[in-house]
């Protein structure tokens, strides 16, 4: 005897679900607009994080900068990448003072007028300086001058002037020892006096005698 099984129920199939159309729109629309909300909201928090990267960089740029700059630049020396370094011997600078200088291995040096050198010490007496007749070495006139009294001069008085013969112009007539200086002469040269006028000393006349005053006649060579 066969035993009946009982064979369940077919599954009862499911259904689509149908939905109206405007059931579907308003889906539509609500996801729509949730989706844009969330887009905004990423793109925000993508402007932020841009911004402070952004702000960021310019900061590490700006210490950068800042780490580049040199202290304390003395006149000879340039920033240059953030050392320091001399300036070109002989570049323009201002030292200490305000005055005008210029380079020199770092260190700014003031320009000034030259000094001239300082004139040989004498080793003969100058025109127009007292003199010794007949004095040798430091004591003698410089070559071109003699030791004389200068044309109205003091009695006794002896300096270095020039003698007869002397070049001379208009300007330094006062330097010959006669006092005048003949221009009718090509060059013009220091006069002398004759025989008889008045004289203070040798020098003054042609002859190269002054006797009390007055200008004698040369010697003659037997004396």
């Amino acid at each position: 005897m066969v035993e009946e099984t009982e064979v369940p129920p077919p599954a009862a199939r499911k259904e689509p679900v149908h939905m109206d159309a405007e059931k579907f729109d308003r889906l539509t629309q609500a996801l729509g607009a949730g989706l844009s909300r969330r887009g905004a909201l990423r793109a925000a928090i993508g402007t932020a994080v841009l911004g402070s990267l952004g702000l960021n960089q310019s900061d590490e740029a700006s210490a950068k900068k800042k780490k580049k700059k040199c202290k304390n630049l003395g006149p000879c020396q340039i920033c240059k990448k953030g050392k320091k370094k001399p300036k070109a011997n002989g570049s323009p600078c201002t030292p200490p003072g305000g005055t005008s200088g210029q380079c020199a291995n770092s260190v700014c040096i003031a320009t000034s007028a030259p000094v001239p050198p300082a004139p040989p010490s004498p080793t003969c007496v100058t025109q127009g300086n007292a003199c010794v007749q007949g004095g040798t070495g430091t004591a003698a006139c410089c070559a071109g001058t003699v030791c004389g009294r200068a044309f109205g001069a003091t009695a006794g008085a002896f300096q270095c002037c020039n003698g007869p013969g002397t070049q001379c112009n208009a300007a330094t007539a006062s330097q010959c020892c006669s006092g005048g200086c003949n221009t009718n002469t090509s060059p013009p040269t220091c006069v002398c006096k004759t025989t008889g006028t008045a004289c203070d000393d040798n020098s003054q006349c042609c002859s190269n005698r002054c006797l009390s005053g007055t200008c004698a006649a040369a010697q003659s060579a037997r004396g």
